[in-house]
């Protein structure tokens, strides 16, 4: 059963893209009235780390190409070594990568969704879209 307010995950090497991110899903949850916590952090290593003691999250969004533990190394040790968190949606993010790298990349690996870098405006529009499709609870008005 998915955790529809748990937190939300967003692993990325790049502190550009971190504060990108950060800027975007702050103003999608104050749009949106989430109450969503947004975890980061810039490796795949502390996070998997991370998810192995915390409560489910909602989301885990992740780079693909990382030093130290690359985005695809990391889905395969949650479906390796934390099961319980397969039903979590797992979506890539990447600026050098498309569907056709991810599964030549990570063919055997459930992905839920891609969204590929992008300016603040396109990305605040197809973080959005995923967010309301995965339908996150929100803080009643």
């Amino acid at each position: 059963m998915m955790n529809t307010s748990g937190e939300i995950i967003y692993i990325d090497d790049d502190d550009q893209d971190r504060l990108l991110f950060f800027d975007t899903y702050q103003a999608i949850r104050k749009d949106l009235a989430l109450e969503n916590k947004l975890i980061l952090f810039s490796n795949g290593y502390d996070a998997f780390n991370y998810l192995k003691n915390s409560e489910k999250p909602y989301l885990i969004i992740s780079d693909i190409n990382m030093p130290l533990f690359s985005g695809c190394e990391l889905k395969e040790s949650i479906d390796n070594e934390l099961s319980h968190l397969k039903d979590v949606p797992f979506i890539y993010m990447s600026s050098v990568a498309d569907y056709y790298t991810l599964y030549n990349d990570c063919p055997e690996l459930r992905v839920d969704n891609f969204i590929d870098k992008m300016d603040y405006n396109k990305l605040y529009e197809r973080l959005a879209a995923i967010i309301k499709q995965h339908n996150i609870t929100t803080i009643p008005v």
